[in-house]
């Protein structure tokens, strides 16, 4: 007889995570492994299993009258028990206690698990750590190249200059035997904060040490004021022969047919990568856009958030250097999720770069050069009659260019194609003052001007010029002039009972539509009246435009002015639609009885 007295241990579940589940995705269509280990284990011991719970229906399962010989088990590891993969499915969304029988007589403790991978709330601590070389938490060392696996730590919130992480790889074999773990440490620098990545690598030789087994991965920080915080540990798998899940799909570059070589002159601004939703996509997931080139590899990371969620897409930008740094050559993309308990790595879209044409930036030689390069300044003034645009000889036969002037929306932009043999265009003037700054030191009003060759099918735009183009100086607009006015004096009582005739001389860039105001203000009894003689609401007629503009004083309003006071005649105009108006010398007035 036996002493069972210390007691017969609970059976472990092979795989199963740190929350007790067992990963379906993971488990596939194999059985689940489980080991049964107890004090004074005989060859002759008869071991008989036990399943049971309920399923996510609430309908109960007893699965037991299996028996197993302990035989020549080693019992530092246990006898190794398969349930069957139709039994454990059988209980997916459900939970289980699994224990075991020794000779009939004595029972161990039972091991509770949850069957399949619950939703997960949003995680508030670390995230977990991140294989570049695994797909559904399983690794395979044969298919490994020798520098093995990256791990990758996502940034956090609160990373700063000499945080210290300490990296924990701790191996098992295919009994459950720990191996001697692979401790790293990481200071963090100011480049990790400037993207690259946090990464510690496990090479393909202690991958294959353990093949096939598992692994805990797990990371802690120390930061620089001394306090720590510990990451979720990742449960792996380590299995050459392992079957997986079929990949996510390759992510989309938007703009970009897969299979053709890709221009960087089409994507001057970078490229928006396009990665769709996947299956159990939760708030709080991680995910990782991994570019490889022959340069350089970029690790990009996104959180899922509520408005990813709700969108079911996810669109992640790459700077136009990655492009541009890679010409004539292939890079791959592709992307991984990671949460705790769960992992998966899409197909890799291959990209053939070409070697882009280059286009350089269009000359405006009545535009003095700034500092900056490629930006220049020219007053309004050179503007009169147009301004030239010159563009470098780069048309090549069946193709046509376009010079585009960028400016203030409708009423400062053109585009216009330049003629067969020749280099150059005139913007026209009407396209320059709407464009002009609301003082001579003013930058908001700077804009690209560029070119666009344009072939059979395809366009490609030129590096921009920033044109900033200073202000008129408001003695050039003319001043409004009042009939019957004799040495800056109106005698009211000569005024017709129509009221004084005002006149506006034509002005420089006039054209129909620009919006134009007149009123008066002066001294009264009752104090500062004005009144309005035209408002912005009646847009410059073309007459207007080429003949200058005509309005009436009312008498009326001379009435409430005090006799022997000045009164002032305002105009003032917008060449951009009522964004902006410039204002035209005053006329002050003495009013005479």
């Amino acid at each position: 007889m036996k002493d069972y007295k210390q007691g017969l241990e609970k059976p472990r579940i092979q795989g199963l995570n740190a929350d007790n589940e067992i990963d379906l995705d993971q488990l596939g269509s194999s059985h689940l492994v489980t080991y049964a280990r107890y004090p004074g284990m005989m060859p002759d011991d008869v071991v008989s299993p036990t399943w049971l719970g309920a399923n996510a229906a609430g309908d109960a399962f007893d699965c037991d009258g299996a028996t197993y010989l302990v035989e020549d088990a080693d019992p530092e590891v246990g006898l190794k028990i398969e349930i069957l993969n139709s039994v454990v499915r059988g209980a997916e969304g459900g939970e289980a206690f699994y224990s075991y029988k020794v000779n009939g007589t004595m029972s161990s403790l039972r091991t509770f698990c949850f069957v399949g991978v619950r939703p997960k709330p949003p995680s508030e601590g670390l995230s977990a750590i991140l294989a570049v070389q695994s797909h559904s938490l399983t690794i395979k060392p044969d298919e490994l190249e020798s520098v093995g696996v990256m791990f990758i730590v996502m940034p956090y919130q609160a990373m700063q200059p000499r945080d210290v992480i300490t990296f924990t790889f701790q191996g098992f074999d295919e009994h459950g035997t720990p191996e001697q773990p692979e401790i790293e440490k990481l200071t963090v620098t100011k480049e990790h904060l400037d993207n690259k990545p946090l990464m510690f690598t496990v090479g393909k030789n202690i991958l294959r040490f353990i093949d096939p087994g598992t692994a805990q991965v797990s990371y802690s920080v120390t930061f620089a004021d001394g306090k720590s915080l510990d990451s979720p540990v990742q449960n792996f798998v380590v299995d050459s022969g392992a079957t997986l899940p079929t990949p996510l799909a390759a992510p989309r570059i938007a703009g970009h047919t897969p299979g053709e070589p890709l221009d960087p002159g089409k994507f001057r601004d970078g490229l928006a990568v396009h990665i769709d939703g996947y299956p159990g996509m939760s708030i709080s997931d991680h995910v990782t856009l991994y570019w490889r080139s022959p340069v350089r590899d970029v690790f990009a990371s996104v959180r899922v958030d509520a408005s990813t969620h709700t969108v079911g897409a996810i669109v992640l930008h790459l700077p136009v250097d990655l492009v541009l740094e890679n010409q004539a050559s292939d890079v791959s993309l592709s992307y991984l999720f990671s949460r705790e308990g769960a992992s998966l790595q899409s197909q890799s879209l291959t990209v053939a770069i070409d070697t882009t044409r280059v286009l350089s930036v269009p000359l405006i030689k009545s535009a003095a050069p700034d500092e900056e390069q490629d930006h220049g300044t020219m007053p309004a003034s050179k503007g009169y009659g147009g301004v030239r645009v010159e563009v470098p000889d780069v048309r090549l036969p069946g193709e046509r260019v376009e010079v585009h002037w960028r400016g203030w929306p409708e009423l400062g932009e053109f585009v216009g194609e330049l003629p067969e043999g020749d280099n150059s265009l005139v913007v026209p003037e009407e396209y320059v003052p709407a464009n002009m700054g609301r003082g001579l030191r003013d930058q908001s009003r700077r804009f690209e001007v560029a070119y666009r060759v344009i072939g059979n099918g395809t366009s490609l735009d030129s590096a921009p010029y920033h044109l900033r183009i200073t202000p008129l100086d408001s003695a050039v607009y003319p001043q409004i002039q009042c009939e019957g006015v004799i040495g800056k004096r109106l005698s009211r009582s000569q005024v017709p009972p129509g009221g004084a005739q005002l006149t506006l001389d034509t002005w420089a860039f006039g054209r129909a539509g620009q919006l134009l105001n007149i009123w008066v203000t002066g001294p009264g009894p009752d104090g500062e009246p004005s009144e309005d003689i035209r408002t912005a609401s009646t847009p410059v007629t073309v007459d207007e435009a080429g003949a200058g503009v005509s309005a009436k004083l009312s008498k009326e309003f001379l009435y409430k002015l005090t006799e022997g006071d000045d009164f002032t005649l305002h105009v003032t105009l917008s060449f951009d639609g009522g964004a902006f108006y410039r204002k035209f010398p005053t006329m002050s007035i003495t009013l005479d009885p």
